[in-house]
């Protein structure tokens, strides 16, 4: 055998082996600065997200979710999206606070996310947590239940 058909063989099997191991990482665009960074990672074999909140010394992630945490995701925005009707239906909270109980989570690695609606001054919006295995940290924010929504959508979509 040749150096040049070594050297070919050689790049062919560093190629494949290259292309086995390659990992598409995709940011999806926020459109409120208050939704967790979330990363969809896409390999031949599987498709995974992560969601990621930061607030001062306090940081969470929840890694390596799936399909069915996607749509849990966008179940809880249907949710919050219906414990807004009802605190409409209800009457507005110019001075009082209304909290529904919270209504949904979606556990990784030990970390998790709940999700509760909170209407404060004719205010309504969906307040998650996300806390690790110790509660050592967390991330409080609030959002608009179409913000939720939108992003769930938006990760279901690269399992289609």
């Amino acid at each position: 055998m040749t150096f040049r058909s070594i050297a070919a063989v050689s790049a062919l099997l560093l190629c494949s082996h290259g292309a086995q191991a390659l990992t598409k990482t995709i940011t999806i665009e926020r459109n409120n600065i208050n939704l967790p960074i979330t990363k969809v990672e896409k390999s031949d074999h599987r498709i995974t997200w992560s969601m990621f909140g930061n607030r001062g010394v306090d940081s969470v992630g929840l890694y390596w979710l799936n399909q069915t945490q996607a749509q849990q995701l966008l179940d809880n925005a249907h949710k919050a999206r219906d414990l807004y009707q009802q605190i409409i239906d209800g009457g507005h909270c110019p001075d009082a606070e209304i909290k529904s109980r919270r209504f949904g989570e979606i556990k990784a690695n030990d970390n998790r996310i709940d999700f509760q609606v909170i209407c404060s001054n004719n205010n309504i919006l969906v307040h998650y947590v996300m806390t690790d295995e110790y509660v050592v940290n967390l991330v409080n924010d609030a959002v608009e239940w179409q913000e939720l929504e939108r992003l769930a959508n938006s990760v279901l979509t690269h399992y289609q």
